[in-house]
């Protein structure tokens, strides 16, 4: 059972992590092709947004694997 949840955690952490990537160029591709468009300013902040949550989750994930050491 184990085993399972890691499989789905690393198969969320790689779809998440090709999704960030995948918003911040086309938030910058956006930028550079339109300034004045806001969609591309959208997409590049909902990738900074990704970035952050994916921080956030990787400290608390770090931060409870050394509670757990006696």
């Amino acid at each position: 059972m184990t085993q399972l949840t890691m499989k789905n955690g690393f198969l969320i952490a790689i779809l998440v992590i090709v999704w960030n990537i995948v918003l911040l160029y086309i938030g910058i591709l956006s930028i550079i092709l339109d300034p004045v468009s806001v969609w591309g300013y959208m997409y590049f902040l909902l990738g900074l947004l990704v970035d952050f949550f994916i921080l956030s989750c990787s400290v608390r994930v770090h931060r409870h694997s050394y509670s757990r050491v006696p």
